[in-house]
């Protein structure tokens, strides 16, 4: 971890009440807008919508949001993703 976030431009880490931590905050908010999330941000759902968004979160929650894997590489390595 140390060595990812020493790539990363001081301004970008996200400390604890700092500028890269708001940052974080932005990409955070750009990826995942509350409204493609939360039923409280959509107002003019039909119930089955409601139902269906709320199935939909809780999935995502559960296998995807928050993960991800670092990978160091060779200089002469592309990332495939």
């Amino acid at each position: 971890v140390h060595l990812y976030f020493s790539a990363v431009p001081e301004d970008k880490v996200p400390y604890v009440n700092s500028i890269g931590e708001r940052h974080r905050v932005r990409q955070l908010l750009q990826q995942l807008p509350p409204h493609d999330n939360e039923v409280r941000y959509c107002h003019s759902l039909t119930d089955e919508e409601r139902k269906e968004l709320k199935l939909f979160s809780a999935q995502r929650k559960r296998e995807a949001l928050g993960r991800g894997t670092v990978k160091q590489l060779a200089n002469n390595q592309i990332c495939d993703g």
